[in-house]
């Protein structure tokens, strides 16, 4: 039977082809070998720049073989002592590694992910699955979060697994999400822990790194029902009545009934820092809204405008603080971080919100005075030094300055500590899942502020 010309001019063509295939395969094997000897060889070292260039190589391969040396020497190095790759070595090798992943186009490889992200022994090879597959169109990461989440024990990983599939805007990962939470509950127990406590207790589950899952899966469905709610229960409820008119690709924009809010953005998270900015320029007094609002309860003309003196930056930001203080549940920690030429905590550490800590928070608040300059780099810092901390809420009028503002626009060393602010943050807040939330008056640079809270799973809300 003789093929008709086409399929025999593909067969040529194909058996011409092999032996270069063959060839270029070769080539990469041998490059791989090399490139693994190059990264055992920087590891012994701990030669951080080394091990980057070596994980970069490896991408560029883009084979399952490749994968696999990427997963094996990003997990090596997490076995480093701190004493030799501090936190911003870690950030950066986690960086390179995931770049990898991100990268991945071959097909052999892309299959393997969603085993190899339950199968991987060290948890630094799962979480960097978990958290680097979003960045890769190409895997299908809501059947990887759910597959994660069948058997994954270590909660970093979790945590990951559970923001995977909050950003995957697919409406068939919410009931799955809240199963898991529900379960989660069961396994956590009802009673709050003793904040910064070591003792493992319900099952292991009763640790600050647990804590952050709850926050996580609260995050991640509120993003694909359109709506915050506190429980499981709550959004299984909902998804019951609405489900039908669900459409996770539309951002959270109204807060629910009862909620918690601060300036009309939730309050939401356990182990919540509050960071209020009491700078000089928190002295100004910001007309009324064009919109209407509440009608102003002591006013007065200056050129012409009405004015109401309680509009005062300062004023607000502490009356708003003080009722948000008090309606916080027993069950939550917290901390008031006010900072303008230095850094004033309320406290060393996020305490109980009890009602005697609650009490003395409103004296702290009540007494504080706007004077100085922005010192938002020292004030972030300080509330990513407590290690439970999950929520932060950044209150602010201006840009960062270590020198004030001299005449209009911003501040000469503002723009160098934005850009420094937001990549320092970042590795700050390496594997740690801090959701920055952020709130600015007028006259806030709002750009860095919508950066950083986008960066950070959070959200930017102006003050009007």
């Amino acid at each position: 039977m003789r093929l008709p010309a086409a399929i025999m001019t593909a067969a040529f063509l194909c058996a011409a082809a092999a032996p270069g295939l063959a060839a270029a395969a070769k080539r990469g094997a041998v490059r791989l070998m090399q490139t693994e000897r190059a990264l055992a060889d920087a590891l012994k070292q701990r030669n951080v720049g080394g091990l980057v260039a070596g994980l970069d190589a490896c991408a560029q391969e883009d084979t399952l073989d490749a994968l696999q040396v990427i997963l094996k020497y990003y997990a090596a190095t997490e076995d480093l002592p701190d004493a030799d790759v501090g936190l911003d070595a870690r950030f950066r090798l986690f960086t390179a590694a995931a770049r990898g992943v991100a990268r991945l186009a071959d097909q052999e490889a892309l299959i393997a992910v969603g085993r190899l992200a339950v199968a991987e022994k060290h948890w630094a090879a799962r979480y960097l699955l978990a958290a680097a597959a979003r960045a890769n169109p190409k895997i299908d990461t809501v059947k990887l979060g759910l597959e994660i989440l069948k058997s994954e024990k270590d909660p970093r990983v979790v945590v990951e697994a559970v923001r995977t599939l909050g950003v995957s805007r697919k409406k068939e990962a919410i009931v799955p999400l809240i199963d898991y939470w529900e379960g989660l509950e069961k396994k956590m127990g009802r009673a709050a822990p003793t904040v910064r406590s070591k003792g493992k207790g319900a099952g292991g589950y009763r640790t600050p790194e647990w804590d952050r899952v709850p926050v996580a899966l609260q995050d991640a469905l509120a993003r694909l029902c359109g709506r915050v709610l506190t429980m499981p229960a709550l959004y299984r409820s909902y998804y019951s009545a609405h489900g039908a008119k669900i459409d996770p690709t539309k951002p959270v924009e109204t807060p629910a009934e009862g909620r918690s809010v601060i300036f009309g953005l939730d309050i939401t998270g356990k182990n919540i820092a509050f960071v209020l900015d009491i700078s000089g320029s928190m002295t100004t007094t910001d007309p009324l809204p064009l919109d209407g609002g509440p009608r102003p309860r002591s006013v007065r003309t200056k050129d012409g405008v009405i004015i109401d003196e309680n509009r005062e930056r300062i004023f607000r930001a502490k009356e708003e603080l003080v009722r948000v203080i008090r309606d916080l549940p027993d069950d939550k920690s917290f901390n008031i971080i006010a900072y303008s030429s230095d850094v004033k905590p309320w406290q060393g550490n996020l305490v109980p919100a009890d009602a005697a800590r609650k009490r003395q928070a409103i004296d702290f608040v009540e007494g504080l005075k706007a004077d100085g300059i922005t010192v938002t780099d020292l004030a972030l810092e300080y509330a990513f030094e407590d290690p439970i901390v999950d929520t932060i809420y950044l209150i602010t009028d201006g840009a960062p300055t270590h020198q004030g503002s001299v005449g209009p626009g911003l501040p000469s060393d503002a723009p160098r500590l934005i850009k420094e602010i937001l990549a320092r943050v970042k590795v700050l807040n390496f594997r740690r899942g801090v959701r920055i939330f952020t709130l600015g008056f007028p006259g806030a640079e709002e750009e860095f502020l919508r950066t950083l809270s986008q960066e950070h799973n959070g959200k930017y809300r102006p003050i009007r």
